[in-house]
């Protein structure tokens, strides 16, 4: 793919939408474009879309006629035979649709945007709950992704891009809340630069997040500056 191709593959990258083959060539394309600023546009929608669709349940009965239909299909036509496909590009099967490669990608957010407000509402007893997925790459290729159900305890944290620190140092991870940093807990970094885990705490909308470098045992306030920040 040329330069101008593979940065229509930015919102699909964003929603992990990409082939294998695709996903890596993208990963490439970042390091040598300037891309940051587009990436982060598009995870700022993304995050926010479960705000923005409307909280609804799936018609009643649905789950059950799909079931249903699945099997006569299956009783009348056999079990499908396993065939070999090659990887086809996410904007040429919507292209094929007769959508613009720009106007591919709205389409995909918006599509995107509706089954996260059906999936949050179909899997939650509280309709409040917000599922968030964010992730944030600084120009120098540091990232940060955060899992979690906002108001609730517990978060999966992931990071890249982080040297591994000596033993005297490790990082600290905060959250950033009516200006008040808050320290959620610590980690350092594997051989890859790369860490992931699960922490105790419960995000709330308008929080920040930040990593910095502490001493070993942590710090009650950060004592540098931030190696990565992004507001949830």
């Amino acid at each position: 793919m040329n330069c101008e191709e593979l940065n229509q593959n930015t919102a699909a990258y964003v929603l992990g939408a990409l082939t294998t083959s695709e996903h890596a060539e993208f990963e490439r394309h970042i390091a040598e474009c300037d891309l940051d600023h587009d990436v982060e546009d598009f995870d700022e929608v993304v995050s926010r879309l479960s705000d923005a669709a409307p909280m609804i349940e799936p018609p009643a009965g649905l789950r059950d006629r799909i079931l249903s239909a699945a099997s006569v299909d299956v009783t009348r036509h056999g079990p499908s035979k396993p065939q070999h496909r090659r990887e086809t590009s996410w904007i040429v099967r919507l292209q094929r649709f007769g959508a613009p490669a720009y106007g591919a990608a709205a389409v995909l957010l918006v599509v995107v945007g509706a089954l996260i407000g059906w999936g949050v509402a179909s899997i939650s007893t509280d309709a409040s709950d917000v599922e968030l997925n964010h992730f944030r790459r600084d120009p120098e290729g540091d990232w940060l992704r955060v899992e979690t159900v906002l108001g609730k305890n517990g978060l999966m944290l992931s990071v890249g891009n982080l040297d591994t620190l000596p033993s005297e140092s490790t990082y600290q991870f905060w959250a950033i809340r009516d200006e008040r940093w808050v320290p959620i807990g610590d980690f350092n970094t594997n051989p890859e630069s790369k860490w992931s885990g699960y922490f105790e705490f419960s995000l709330e909308k308008g929080d920040s997040v930040a990593i910095t470098v502490e001493p070993e045992n942590g710090s009650d306030k950060p004592s540098s500056e931030a190696e990565i920040q992004s507001r949830i």
